[in-house]
Parts: C-alpha cells; sequence; structure tokens
C-alpha cells in the first residue's frame, strides 16, 4: 500500500472525512504544486476533501490549490496564512521575511480548532507549524516552528 493510502486509511479511521476526487486526472498540476515532491502531488490529488469529523483541520488538496470549492475554501484559501500575515507585517523588512519564508513552504494543513494553525511543507521536507498572529497564545509564542 502506498504510505498516503496509509495515512488516509489511518484518519478515516480516526473519524477523518474524505471525499473523492472531483478534478480529473489528467488535470494540469495546480502551480502551487508545481515542482513539488511526486508524493505530495499524489497525496493532495487522492481527494478533494480530507478533514476532521468536526471540519476544525484539513488537509489542503490538489481542488484547494487550484482554486477548487473545498472545506473552507472561500474563508481559507490555500495561501491565507501568507496574505494574513502581509496584512498585519511592521514594515518592509517582516514583509521581506514573510515573503521569503511563503516562496519556500508550501501549507498543507490548517485548523481553526485552536485559533488558525498551520502545517507547511519546506523544500527538504522539514515540516513548519505556524499560526496566526491573531491567535497567538502569548506574545511570545513563536510565529514558526520546525517539528
Amino acid at each position: 500500500m502506498c504510505l498516503h493510502l496509509d495515512a488516509t486509511a489511518a484518519l478515516s479511521l480516526a473519524g477523518w472525512v474524505r471525499e473523492e476526487p472531483t478534478r480529473s486526472a489528467s488535470a494540469p498540476v495546480p502551480q502551487p504544486l508545481v515542482g513539488g515532491c511526486d508524493q505530495l502531488i499524489v497525496w493532495a490529488s487522492s481527494f478533494s476533501v480530507l478533514a476532521s469529523s468536526d471540519d476544525q483541520v484539513w488537509f489542503l488538496s490538489a481542488e484547494n490549490y487550484a482554486g477548487g470549492v473545498g472545506v473552507s475554501d472561500e474563508a481559507f484559501p490555500w495561501n491565507a496564512f501568507r496574505h494574513e500575515s502581509l496584512a498585519v507585517a511592521s514594515g518592509p523588512a517582516e514583509r521581506a521575511a514573510i515573503n521569503a519564508f511563503w516562496s519556500t513552504h508550501l501549507p498543507v494543513l490548517m485548523s481553526v480548532r485552536n485559533g488558525y494553525e498551520y502545517l507547511a511543507l519546506a523544500p527538504d521536507g522539514q515540516v513548519a507549524a505556524g499560526e496566526s498572529r491573531s491567535s497567538r497564545r502569548s506574545p511570545s509564542s513563536p510565529l514558526i516552528s520546525r517539528l
């Protein structure tokens, strides 16, 4: 069994909701996924919705990256955290740092369960966990941390 199928099966056993992809298998890879690893593209293309039973946490699908309809798409497009961070940046240096981070990280999971949180993949495969500034638990909590 493929790793993405194992992960999806485990999430289903945990009560997550999965809906079949609605994008054609021959559809072009969405721009945000171009250049991504094959495993990520296969994973994101294997569902249209993969969300916790309460819709508070969800993985982004190829449909989300392409601008298709999915869980919370209108409120949370795939690049919502980049836009939110830029909107509250304190100046040009902070905007440059935000753009530098998001130019090399791709969000793969979003959550609204405990504030606005995300997981993003770096090109080297490391996962960065972060949260919206408006949902920080304390003034000293980091915006980005490595897992």
